[in-house]
């Protein structure tokens, strides 16, 4: 193999570490030559901001020889960016291994994560977050910005829907220029499909933003096999077995989010009351979950929502007591049109709020909402768990702790409270 002088120290630095070179030219994004072989060229633009540093091997198409790369997936996203690719979906191409004159099949060129339901996620350079509710309104938006910083490396877009999920994949794609997201299949209302996924899950998260959610479906009120309201289950109960999953596997290192509600600490001007409890014990909390507090009351679905955001941000701040080497943060984007949160309203709801509520100051746009979710991932500042909202009266501008309106939000007792209640319903 010939080497030219600008990849030598990146050559003794792989043979330092007991990893083969790479066998093809590689360019940098100045397009200075790095590795070369046998004039079989395979030209890869920028190698250096990738950082494609291990053993592990991925067939280059039409070239018949391998790159070594730190995961798979991150190779065939580079490769799928090539002008006139040789390679197709389901195609496999076999050559030497790097160094060797084997003629071991090891193509996976074909295999393009976005066809997979389940992912042997591993580290790649850069950060690596895993997004819940992805396909559409905030999640994406979220996937969206993040994907534009330079620092992150991979997005997975955990989602119910496949369909939906690839479909999102190919915009997000589109409107990046980056081929940085992946799939995962996952509806958190179900903790057999939390579990699958939380399981194929390879290599730590740098984070987790839990956005999924909503208000129930057509039946917020019924109950899963799990004995909670679909409510609760959709917003709360999957995150909760997949964000501890991840802790107790190790598989989460930087920082956990949490898409919060000012519903939390009550809406007046949206009519949403405060949620209000006698006790506050265990017992008294587990009725929100099971949908049995409304047993002698009249429902009112806003309330039951409230009372699910409520409990969230006090299971957030009880794990980050738990896990001070985790940054627990629940953050609310707000009052924010664009999203699918007035899907079931009337018509003329669904086509004047996302005009009339910017214009009252009670709204903002979507871009707006996920800025905040993207503040919540990236911004060390936060504490950890905090409940950031917006302020007293508002819905929209700065943030701030909303222990400071509803101090019952910053009691450890009432945090291990509900982190008690909410653990009696995972088995």
């Amino acid at each position: 193999m010939a080497v030219s002088q600008q990849a030598k120290p990146y050559v003794r630095a792989v043979r330092q570490s007991g990893r083969r070179p790479v066998a093809c030219i590689l360019r940098s994004t100045a397009r200075a030559p790095l590795v070369s072989e046998g004039g079989s060229p395979a030209v890869l633009d920028g190698f250096r901001a990738a950082g494609l540093t291990s053993a592990e091997q991925a067939v280059v198409p039409g070239t018949g020889h391998f790159l070594p790369v730190e995961a798979p997936g991150q190779v065939r996203r580079l490769i799928s960016g090539f002008h006139q690719p040789e390679c197709t979906p389901g195609e496999q191409q076999s050559a030497p291994r790097a160094g060797t004159g084997g003629g071991q099949d090891h193509g996976t060129a074909g295999q393009y994560p976005a066809e997979r339901e389940t992912l042997d996620m591993k580290q790649a350079d850069g950060k690596t977050i895993l997004i819940t509710g992805a396909n559409a309104g905030i999640g994406k938006d979220t996937a969206r910005q993040l994907a534009l910083r330079g620092d992150t490396a991979r997005i997975y877009l955990a989602c119910r829907n496949p369909a939906k999920a690839r479909a999102a994949q190919k915009d997000l794609e589109a409107a990046t220029g980056r081929r940085v997201f992946e799939v995962v299949i996952m509806d958190v209302s179900d903790l057999n499909s939390v579990r699958a996924a939380a399981a194929s899950v390879g290599e730590p998260l740098d984070a987790l933003v839990m956005n999924a959610g909503g208000n129930g479906g057509a039946t917020p009120r019924a109950l899963t096999r799990d004995g909670v309201t679909y409510m609760f289950a959709a917003n709360v109960l999957g995150h909760v077995l997949l964000a501890e999953t991840l802790v107790k596997d190790s598989k989460l290192t930087g920082v956990a989010v949490y898409a919060g509600s000012e519903a939390a600490r009550g809406v007046p001007k949206l009519r949403i009351p405060r949620p209000a409890f006698v006790t506050s014990s265990p017992g008294e909390l587990a009725t929100a979950i099971d949908g049995t507090w409304f047993s002698s009351r009249k429902y009112k679905s806003t309330l039951a929502y409230a009372q699910v955001k409520y409990l969230a941000a006090l299971w957030m701040a009880s794990m980050g007591r738990q896990h001070p080497g985790i940054r627990f943060i629940t953050m609310s984007p707000g009052n924010t049109v664009g999203t699918e949160a007035l899907s079931s309203a009337p018509g003329p709801v669904r086509i004047l709020m996302p005009v009339i509520a910017p214009a009252l100051g009670i709204g903002h746009q979507l871009h707006e909402g996920s800025r905040r979710m993207v503040d919540a991932v990236t911004d060390p500042s936060l504490t950890t768990g905090v409940f950031y909202a917006s302020a007293a009266s508002k819905l929209t501008g700065p943030v701030i702790d909303q222990a400071g309106i509803f101090p019952d939000l910053a009691s450890p007792e009432i945090q291990d409270n509900a982190n008690e209640a909410i653990h009696r319903f995972i088995s």
